[in-house]
């Protein structure tokens, strides 16, 4: 089975909203995925701009203008997450994964604190890339001093899944 969001169940006669395809013409894994691009494409075409310029936000379940994406990021960080890793129910990405280092940087702007990824891998990637150990979780109040130390944080307390590979280096 597929978890749907509002606004992407599949309608009664098997088919999806927007586009019509049917239900049983796609594999589970590419179903959610499927219809959050058919949904963007008629959200962009009811309000006359290109889907490209629309952002989708897991919290409000619901995409959004690029002028309206920044003051949401805002109203977002005003609430503490602690679960960064990204997070998939029957085979719909629920919410991904954001960079924890990021989140926490008051200094860069509330987009850029937002920034996000499909998979944890991928973020924490970013982190490896562009914050150097030693670095310092702010929220924990923990100061992670080599990268081992730095994956068993993020895996036990903010929920990343983080290769095994990693973890034992």
């Amino acid at each position: 089975d597929v978890l749907y969001f509002p606004g992407e169940m599949p309608l009664e006669i098997g088919a999806y909203p927007y586009c019509h395809d049917t239900v049983k013409s796609l594999k589970n894994r590419n179903k959610c995925k499927h219809i959050r691009r058919c949904r963007r494409r008629a959200v962009a075409e009811q309000l006359g701009i290109l889907p490209s310029t629309l952002k989708y936000c897991y919290f409000c379940m619901d995409f959004l203008r690029s002028e309206e994406w920044t003051e949401d990021c805002r109203n977002h960080l005003s609430t503490p997450l602690r679960q960064c890793g990204s997070i998939t129910y029957r085979h719909t990405l629920v919410r991904p994964a954001y960079c924890l280092l990021c989140k926490q940087s008051e200094d860069l702007p509330p987009d850029i604190r937002m920034q996000s990824w499909d998979r944890d891998a991928d973020a924490v990637r970013h982190m490896e890339e562009n914050h150097k150990w030693p670095w310092y979780c702010r929220q924990c109040d923990f100061m992670c001093p080599s990268e081992e130390s730095g994956y068993h944080h993020l895996y036990d307390n903010h929920g990343y899944r983080v290769p095994k590979a990693r973890k034992r280096k």
